[in-house]
């Protein structure tokens, strides 16, 4: 396989087998089935040119063998000619037929002429030694027609596998290396994306613990300014606390960056009592209280209130078109 596939032996004999000529045809052959196995062009003929070479390297191994028989049989004829001689000899001697004489003269003609054949049956066997033998051994890749039936039996099962038929094997084979060059580059270009994922997110997460910060920062000033005017709207025995939980969720979670609230944030606001005690003002809170607290923190950040209500009321909530005009604080006065 490895001379059928590379055609090592092949070439280079192409001239010798142009001064001893041989078959065109089978040359023809053998040249087309080395060059698509030797340069990789496979296509729907390759497989006929398999068989094709398979016929003529059959055929030729078939004359060689002739050939070799031929040469045997050429380089033992003495025996033949010496029982023709003896028994042209005993002719003469047994005095039957021609006159002596006349016997004689025939018997030393038929001698010449057998010597004659004796040395043109050496000169035969010469040529098909020295000229034929070696044109054969010479013109043919160093491959055996047992070979290629294995070649053969092999396409054939990877053909059956495939569910194709033989001569659509290389079209296959075509379709599949595209696959894989295909593959190769997604997973490059998903390596690539990968790492730009990467970076971004890096990038978001740095921005992220950035926004936590100030938030903090707010929560404690927010915390000191609604606490400083709930005395005058009647809550002076309590403080106001905001309290600003970090992580309260991923980085990676869709809210995050998509929601209204960016960020892994949660900012919870309670009320404190003289005793230190705390109430979430969203579960514990009256609704007097929350009244006069947004009342406190739209004191303290003027268009606080209007800035929530664009927002929306969660995440997936549509924004109103603008701020709303006019904020209801029910039971502000209720104590």
């Amino acid at each position: 396989r490895r001379q059928l596939v590379t055609g090592e032996g092949w070439a280079a004999n192409k001239s010798r087998r142009g001064r001893d000529g041989g078959d065109d045809a089978g040359d023809a052959a053998m040249d087309d089935a080395v060059r698509r196995f030797a340069s990789g062009a496979f296509d729907e003929h390759t497989y006929d040119a398999l068989l094709g070479l398979r016929a003529v390297l059959k055929t030729h191994d078939a004359r060689t063998a002739a050939a070799q028989d031929a040469l045997d049989a050429l380089r033992s004829p003495s025996d033949f000619l010496i029982n023709a001689r003896d028994g042209l000899y005993g002719c003469v001697a047994g005095g039957d037929g021609p006159p002596p004489a006349a016997a004689s003269a025939l018997a030393e003609r038929a001698h010449d002429l057998l010597n004659a054949a004796e040395d043109a049956a050496a000169a035969c066997a010469r040529h098909i030694e020295g000229e034929l033998l070696p044109h054969l051994d010479t013109s043919r890749p160093e491959v055996s027609a047992d070979e290629l039936d294995v070649l053969g039996a092999d396409w054939g099962t990877l053909a059956r596998k495939h569910g194709v038929a033989p001569e659509l094997l290389p079209a296959a084979l075509k379709t599949m290396r595209g696959d894989v060059d295909r593959g190769a580059d997604a997973r490059e270009e998903r390596a690539a994306a990968r790492a730009e994922e990467r970076t971004a997110l890096a990038a978001f997460v740095a921005a992220c613990d950035a926004l936590s910060g100030v938030r903090e920062e707010a929560c404690v000033q927010l915390s000191a300014g609604v606490s400083e005017h709930l005395g005058a709207l009647g809550m002076g025995g309590v403080r106001f606390r905001a309290r600003l939980q970090r992580g309260a969720r991923e980085c990676t979670s869709p809210g995050a960056c998509a929601g209204p609230v960016p960020g892994t944030d949660r900012v919870d606001f309670f009320l404190v009592d003289a005793d230190g005690k705390e109430r979430a003002v969203e579960a514990a809170a009256s609704s007097g209280e929350r009244a006069r607290l947004l009342l406190a923190i739209e004191t303290c950040h003027p268009g606080a209130a209007g800035s929530a209500a664009a927002r929306g009321g969660g995440a997936g909530a549509p924004a109103p078109p603008f701020p709303p005009p006019v904020v209801l604080y029910d039971e502000i006065d209720a104590h």
